[in-house]
């Protein structure tokens, strides 16, 4: 069979090399596309993945309506030319490769884990074949866009289950990276502001880092840029305790022997917890992941700046690990449904 495998944002890398290693081992011939976007093409290389780069990531709403229709027609060349023709296609809820999936006739495979990106959600799930979704998600709200029961496989757990548990922590990760390992560690991670859904929401997650910076000198602040590694960097230029990192690290070891995450996306959120560090969430907007993270007592919902100092003063240091192990250990990823229903249809 003839499948592409589309990486729509940094961590779809982790998550489906897995998939195409095992699509390749049975014998069907793999595709992979990504777009051009800073901080995110070279994660996928330091992956060891080596995808097709296929259009641009723009910021602006013009912008990515322009990048959108250009990628569409480039990536259904590629698929014609490198391919000729196409069975199945998967993607973290990509507009580019579910419109290409449905064009081409073949099955449009999609994860979904958003629906607070209503928009996104409505140009990709009506025109899948099958739709995989966390069980924290009400089952209604893809029955409503005209999907079947049998179009819908929910799962007990989140994307970060088909990776976190096949990890090799780096046990000598601080030393590699220049931290002290007898000082606190912060890592924290800019929201995601460039994404239409969050348009006209304000990141609180940079501001606040730099007055716990200013008040904790002996803590120190690490990060990996979401954007643009010169900007961030900049805004800390005067603090000698906050580090920015231009190029990819093995964050989630980082993450196994830090202190404290503040995180702006739910990714980075699900990993750190994973590990039972004492998680700030600061994404601006309501989230079925964070939301239950929340719930079940292993992070902490942040809207304003004053909320992450106060928590972060709270909770600096204070791991969960046995509780969050309890949850993370019941999760599951539907890898094997989804090998099993691109070789079915």
């Amino acid at each position: 069979m003839k499948v592409v495998i589309d990486l729509c944002v940094e961590s779809d890398g982790l998550m489906f090399k897995q998939l195409a290693e095992k699509l390749t081992e049975r014998g069907h011939k793999v595709l992979m596309t990504a777009r051009q976007k800073v901080n995110a093409t070279d994660l996928y290389r330091y992956q060891g993945l080596n995808p097709h780069i296929v259009g641009k990531y723009s910021k602006t709403l013009e912008g990515k309506l322009r990048e959108s229709s250009l990628r569409i027609y480039k990536m259904a060349e590629l698929i014609q030319r490198e391919l000729n023709g196409l069975d199945a296609i998967v993607s973290n809820t990509g507009v580019e490769a579910c419109r290409v999936g449905f064009g081409l006739g073949a099955k449009v495979h999609t994860f979904h884990d958003h629906p607070e990106a209503i928009h996104q959600m409505l140009l990709t799930i009506p025109i899948s074949d099958y739709v995989y979704y966390p069980w924290t998600i009400p089952k209604s709200k893809y029955l409503k866009l005209g999907l079947k029961d049998e179009n819908l496989f929910p799962y007990k757990g989140f994307l970060t289950a088909s990776w976190m548990p096949t990890l090799e922590i780096e046990e000598d990760v601080l030393d590699k990276l220049g931290l002290d390992s007898k000082r606190k560690i912060v890592v924290f991670r800019e929201s995601e502001v460039g994404a239409a859904y969050l348009f006209g929401k304000r990141d609180i997650t940079v501001s606040a880092i730099k007055l716990l910076a200013q008040r904790m000198k002996n803590v120190q602040f690490v990060a990996r840029p979401r954007y643009s590694y010169q900007m961030l960097n900049g805004y800390f230029k005067d603090l000698d305790n906050v580090k920015i990192f231009p190029t990819p690290i093995p964050l989630q070891s980082l993450l196994a022997k830090s202190d404290l995450l503040i995180g702006g996306g739910a990714t980075m959120c699900l990993e750190a917890t994973y590990f039972g560090v004492p998680t700030i969430m600061c994404r601006q907007i309501n989230s079925p992941i964070t939301d239950y993270l929340a719930k079940m007592g292993i992070a902490y919902n942040a809207n304003t700046t004053t909320d992450i100092i106060n928590l972060t003063e709270k909770h600096l240091g204070k791991r969960k690990s046995n509780k969050a192990q309890k949850i993370h250990e019941k999760m599951d990823f539907p890898l094997n449904q989804l090998i099993e229903n691109i070789e079915e249809a």
